[in-house]
């Protein structure tokens, strides 16, 4: 199936990823370029268009979204808002480590929200997740958006 992201998402991905023509290193020091793009960019790759950058984008969230449908094969079922967390989830993690969060998934899968807020935020120990820590407010918002499936006015785009 294909997935074409809502405005939200676009402007979702742009807040949270940045935007660049040019190669940056991002906070971990790694090599991106367009919005979050860091497989396949080089330190001294040439600049990109606003083009190349917004179809980057969209091939990654497609491939966000075949990963996160593997994981929820009922993901076209769920609201927008929580499909589109569940996305970005995919997107930023990546399948190797989104695939780690097994009572998130099966929260999700079983459609509890309560639960799936909670293990997006904490572990079974109850500490807080890699997640949480590394993209803080990132993390709320998609706890939220899961929890709810709305999104808080503050992050809502105005398109």
């Amino acid at each position: 199936m294909i997935y074409v992201p809502s405005a939200q998402m676009g402007e979702d991905m742009v807040r949270r990823e940045g935007f660049s023509l040019k190669v940056y290193a991002d906070s971990r020091g790694l090599a991106t370029q367009g919005i979050g793009r860091h497989h396949g960019v080089n330190f001294g790759d040439p600049d990109i268009t606003t083009a190349t950058a917004h179809q980057w984008l969209a091939d990654d969230l497609q491939q966000g979204y075949q990963d996160a449908r593997s994981l929820i094969p009922d993901i076209d079922n769920l609201d927008l808002v929580r499909r589109e967390a569940l996305i970005d989830l995919a997107f930023n993690m990546g399948m190797n480590t989104f695939e780690q969060f097994v009572p998130f998934i099966n929260a999700v899968n079983v459609r509890d929200w309560p639960t799936a807020h909670l293990h997006m935020l904490t572990n079974l120990h109850l500490h807080l997740t890699p997640y949480l820590v590394q993209t803080g407010v990132r993390a709320v918002d998609n706890a939220g958006r899961i929890a709810t499936g709305l999104i808080a006015k503050e992050f809502r785009n105005n398109v």
